[in-house]
Formats: structure tokens, sequence, C-alpha cells
């Protein structure tokens, strides 16, 4: 996926054999999450830790379902800003997505 400077990712990888994988997912697809999203004009990427093992190595993936909020930075490069692991509620989704306030 390229990277654009100043740009959130939302990374969630997962895999087909995993039972909480699929739980996260249907959280992911609500409608409350999936606006937040929308607002804060993140990208998510859903990754497969058994099609693409470099990437959840990338990011010390070691149980699934993992969520990470990245932000590229002006050297190209994705910065975590926040992480959650876990087949996790609605709420703790809302939070991962809800940016912070711009300070401008």
């Amino acid at each position: 996926t390229a990277l654009v400077a100043d740009e959130y990712q939302l990374l969630h990888f997962g895999a087909t054999w995993c039972v909480h994988c699929g739980e996260l997912e249907k959280r992911l697809d609500d409608k409350d999450v999936k606006a937040l999203i929308k607002k804060g004009d993140i990208k998510r990427v859903d990754i497969d830790v058994d099609q693409d093992p470099d990437g959840a190595a990338k990011y010390k993936v070691t149980a699934l379902p993992v969520c990470i909020l990245v932000r590229v930075n002006d050297k190209q490069e994705a910065v975590v800003v926040r992480r959650v692991t876990g087949a996790v509620s609605k709420e703790q989704l809302v939070k991962l997505v809800t940016l912070p306030q711009s300070q401008d």
C-alpha cells in the first residue's frame, strides 16, 4: 500500500481461520465505526497474516485480530498512533478511530 504523508491508515490484521477476526470484522463494518473512519479520512487496510507474514512481523503482530491506527509522516513512514488486540468492543473501536482534534 502506497504511503501518503499525513494520511491515517487503519491496519486490520486477521486470518480466514480466525473466529475472533470475523467478530471484529462485523464491528468494523458497524455504521457508527464506518462513519468515524470516513469522517477521519482514514484508509482501512485489511491484511491477512497468512498472505502477508512480513507485514505482520513488521508490526509485531503475535495474536489475532489486531487493529493498528498509523499516521504517515513526511518521511513516508507509518508511525503507530494506537493499537488494540482481540475481538474488542464497538466502543473500543470508536476510541481507536477517533482522531485527535487539530490544534491549528
